[in-house]
């Protein structure tokens, strides 16, 4: 039976009486689409071209004074349910058809559009060794019933994928594009972005919940304000306190592994990091594993998220504004699995008031990825708060800029083509401290080492996948300064690439099979050999592999392949075996290791 859709279009706004009148400053929601300046944006809310639940709707709300415990009490008193944050005073609510909201200091509401929810990467030329074809996550608000979701994603022609690493109210579909468009209607859909390859391969990734502010989680589909405010000439120096860390690795390898993250955001941007004794200092970064210090309002339940931040100050209120609290419960570690560096370098990212992002190749996406390491889209949004990189040297109470550590890739272009399965990168390191040094990393999981001159120019020989090749060319200096610059060159070929885990459109595809070890078994080796077969009526070109902790290598043999050696890490390990066949199309399987 079809479900039955509601279609209301009268408008619902609330009365004056019930809303305050005092002339407000202006104030904005910052949605990905556009800027929702609620000074001058009517007041109340349309009902939405589709509703599946007719008792509810979803709303945005805006109060005069910040959000507490006390309101969020009274909210619920009157079966309202809060979703999430979405910046300032506002927040993302579930309310029953004859809400009142009087007597809670309301001077705004309304509600989203449909073209507010399609993410506008959804459009964009992706990187398509990155981003899988025609797989999308959908984010319904929180108090949407399961079994509705259902519905309203398979009555509109999509496939839930199932994946049991997605928070709630996000699901990994597959479909038409158009489908997208068609549910963006829906009343109880908020949001919907790429998904990446990773979780279409069913492969295991933690998710960030989202940085929190007073309101709770913020929204995927909001980005947020203008971080901390700069202290210094320069920009901004920010303080931070370890207070209590994990025991599950030596405290020395916690601290140097979250400050390795902060010197990657200070390599690009205009931010520099001085460690304190004192966490309740304001505009001081506590970190901790655990939620004990400054009153952190939400503890972690068992395994329930790895970490949580704070914004800035603004929206949060000091000491809290920036905290970050990693999961005591964890498992964590350094190099593997749930990665130390990995979680910090995100979460340092919502500490400096940077949100979610909606590619997956980058270090924001709410996914965490081990080992990405910051992209052009990272860059930019911590740049668009601090401004480009300038470090300071202090000499008495004199402060003057330095020459910073930077780099250039003169050849390729950036966005070039080549048809060869390997292309010579050049350019120079300048003002480095000590000797400098150039690695580089392609989105396919291989890297390697460039050759640096006494000049500071500096070459590479690299190879390339078919299709796109996202290029990550990092420059470090003996001061352990580093930064990074992304280079994207597309290899051309006759059959064109196939992204993992989507069957190519034409041709053959190869198939792959793991013998041995068995998928999700333990061992307590340090190094695995794994064999298996593969197969292509085309011919084959490779076997290759390569693991989450950036390991990589050819297998021996093709049709009947097998690959040892490969490097294990306490805790889970996945080693991704990928056949390519002589047209360049490729198809890859994953294999779960546990070390103990």
């Amino acid at each position: 039976m079809g479900m039955r859709i509601h279609n209301l279009g009268a408008a619902l706004f609330l009365s004056a009486s019930l809303l305050e009148t005092t002339p407000l400053e202006a104030s904005q929601i910052h949605l990905r689409t556009r800027d929702l300046d609620t000074s001058r944006e009517p007041s109340g809310f349309l009902s939405a071209v589709r509703r599946a639940n007719p008792d509810r709707r979803h709303i945005l709300i805006e109060f005069r004074d910040p959000v507490n415990q006390a309101l969020l009490a009274d909210l619920a008193a009157r079966d309202i349910v809060v979703n999430k944050s979405v910046g300032g005073n506002a927040i993302a609510v579930s309310v029953p058809e004859n809400v009142r909201l009087e007597d809670l200091g309301v001077v705004w509401t309304g509600q989203l559009l449909p073209s507010d929810k399609l993410s506008p990467e959804l459009d964009r030329s992706l990187d398509r060794s990155l981003v899988p074809l025609n797989a999308w996550i959908v984010q319904f608000h929180n108090d949407v019933d399961a079994g509705l979701v259902t519905r309203v994603l398979t009555e509109n022609g999509l496939t839930v994928i199932p994946n049991r690493d997605l928070v709630p109210g996000d699901f990994l579909v597959t479909g038409e594009r158009a489908s997208l468009t068609a549910i963006a209607d829906y009343d109880e859909v908020a949001y919907i972005f790429p998904a990446s390859p990773e979780m279409l391969a069913g492969e295991h990734m933690n998710p960030c919940e989202g940085a929190l502010s007073t309101g709770g989680a913020v929204a995927q589909y909001v980005t947020m304000g203008s971080g901390w405010s700069s202290n210094t000439p320069g920009g901004l120096l920010l303080n931070y306190a370890f207070t209590t860390l994990t025991t599950k690795v030596p405290a020395s390898q916690v601290e140097s592994e979250i400050q390795r993250a902060m010197k990657q955001w200070s390599a690009v941007a205009n931010v520099q990091f001085q460690q304190v004794t004192n966490s309740g200092e304001a505009a001081t970064v506590a970190i901790e594993f655990g939620t004990t210090v400054n009153g952190d309002p939400n503890p972690f339940t068992s395994l329930s998220a790895l970490a949580h931040t704070y914004y800035p100050a603004p929206p949060n209120p000091e000491p809290i504004a920036g905290d970050m609290h990693f999961n005591p419960a964890e498992t964590w570690h350094v190099g593997s699995t749930t990665d130390v560096y990995t979680v910090a370098l995100h979460e340092l990212g919502h500490s400096l008031g940077l949100g979610h992002t909606d590619n997956p190749s980058d270090v924001m996406y709410p996914y965490y990825h081990f080992g990405t390491p910051l992209s052009t889209n990272d860059i930019a949004g911590v740049q668009s708060l601090y401004g480009a990189v300038n470090a300071l040297i202090t000499t008495g109470t004199h402060t003057t800029p330095a020459k910073t550590l930077s780099v250039s890739v003169a050849s390729p272009a950036n966005g070039s083509s080549t048809a060869s399965p390997s292309d010579t990168f050049s350019g120079s390191v300048m003002n480095p401290s000590g000797t400098p040094s150039i690695q580089w990393q392609t989105s396919s999981g291989q890297s390697g080492r460039g050759i640096v001159a006494s000049s500071g120019a500096w070459t590479a020989s690299i190879p390339l996948a078919s299709g796109a090749n996202m290029i990550t060319i990092t420059a470090s200096d003996s001061s352990s300064h580093s930064v990074a610059r992304v280079v994207s060159v597309n290899r051309s070929g006759s059959a064109g690439s196939m992204i993992p885990g989507v069957v190519s459109s034409g041709g053959s595809v190869p198939t792959i099979v793991v013998t041995s070890p068995k998928n999700g078994s333990s061992t307590t080796a340090a190094s695995l050999t794994i064999s298996g077969t593969a197969s292509d009526s085309e011919g084959l070109q490779s076997v290759t592999w390569r693991t989450n902790s950036q390991a990589s290598g050819t297998t021996t043999g093709t049709t009947s392949w097998t690959a040892s050696g490969i490097p294990l890490y306490a805790g889970q390990n996945t080693v991704i075996v990928q056949a390519t066949n002589i047209n360049g199309v490729a198809r890859f399987v994953t294999l779960t290791i546990t070390k103990q």
